[in-house]
């Protein structure tokens, strides 16, 4: 039995808008290369690590796929890696015998998603559009793996994320995949530029799928790039376990030139990080200066002249009210009478007699 390979590894993308800088990316072209390069097997084993990406170029895949499997051709579908989005439609295409997940591989399914310019009709049409994907999907995900409609579109409302073990147990894969030679690096560009035998391809499998060195790196690919803040003084503060646009919080981890961080961080904003230890112990906010004094008007002005003269008339009035006091007190003919009128004689009309 003749048996032949076919590798799906990055990207899923359109001819016209690969890159050439980026290396992990497949189109429709690139997969029909390799059935090319495969014609004569018997068995054919895909093999597959891929974060998703366009949805009509993935779809394409799937169709061509399909029309191997249609030719007779027994057509194995192998998750290696983080497989996710459209790449899980390419994933079910094989017969549910057929689809295999190594124990360490895990799938990612979602709503399709996107973005668009335009009006609200232009906006209805687009959300109509992702709509008929979503119903595509799931109805392709309930086919292959068994499971009722409603929940299927429950994962995929909720973003969901399987492990091998439960892929299994869902029904996207029958089993674990066996330990397998596979290709360390497959010149992509090589096999659409020359008509590769099948004999060819299988010279380039030296490398096991068992190497953790191997799987490691395959996650690396996926893995989430961990967010970078500078401080004022442009030091470099790594948080491993969050991405750009995350809210820095209390108790999270920090790092500065690959160690732990330790001390304080005034970042640009003015806000102050207290670290210890590698994680964040206090988030002190940007002390704001007291608010300028308000300007004085002309009304405050003359407000402020008008209470000053009152203030000096004020103490006018209690000088004289002191001298008179004193005059009374000391003036002998005041005196006098004072003491010739007994307090009880006192009445209200009396007059002293001259």
């Amino acid at each position: 039995m003749v048996e032949g390979h076919i590798f799906i590894y990055g990207e899923i993308v359109s001819e016209t808008r690969k890159d050439a800088k980026i290396i992990n990316q497949v189109s429709l072209m690139d997969v029909l290369a390799q059935i090319n390069a495969n014609k004569g097997s018997d068995v054919v084993y895909c093999h597959i690590v891929s974060n998703g990406g366009d949805v009509y170029e993935g779809w394409a895949i799937y169709a061509a796929l399909e029309n191997l499997k249609k030719s007779g051709i027994t057509l194995n579908m192998i998750a290696e890696g983080m497989v996710a989005s459209i790449a899980t439609i390419i994933f079910c295409v094989a017969d549910f015998e057929n689809r295999s997940i190594n124990r360490y591989a895990d799938m990612l399914l979602h709503n399709p998603f996107g973005a668009q310019k335009g009006d609200s009709v232009v906006m209805f049409k687009y959300a109509e559009l992702l709509k008929k994907e979503e119903d595509k999907m799931a109805a392709v995900y309930a086919e292959k793996s068994g499971l009722p409609l409603d929940e299927v579109l429950a994962i995929m409302k909720e973003e969901t994320y399987l492990s091998a073990e439960e892929a299994i147990k869902k029904g996207f894969a029958s089993e674990y995949s066996e330990p397998i030679k596979a290709v360390a690096k497959l010149d992509l560009n090589n096999i659409n530029n020359s008509k590769m035998e099948k004999k060819e391809v299988q010279e380039l499998i030296n490398a096991s799928l068992e190497s953790p060195t191997f799987w490691d790196k395959v996650k690396a690919m996926f893995k989430p790039k961990a967010m970078i803040k500078q401080d004022g003084t442009g030091k470099e503060l790594e948080f491993p376990d969050l991405q750009d646009g995350d809210e820095i919080k209390v108790g999270d981890k920090v790092n500065v030139g690959g160690s732990p961080a330790n001390g304080d961080f005034v970042m640009p904003d003015g806000v102050t990080l207290k670290v210890e230890n590698g994680a964040v112990t206090e988030i002190v906010p940007k002390e704001e200066p007291a608010p300028p004094a308000p300007a004085e008007t002309e009304d405050m002005k003359a407000l402020k002249a008008e209470l000053k003269a009152k203030d000096e008339e004020m103490k006018a009035l209690k000088a004289d009210m002191k001298a008179l006091k004193e005059m009374i007190e000391t003036d002998p003919g005041i005196k006098a009478v004072r003491e010739s009128v007994s307090p009880s004689g006192m009445k209200v009309g009396y007059k002293p007699k001259k």
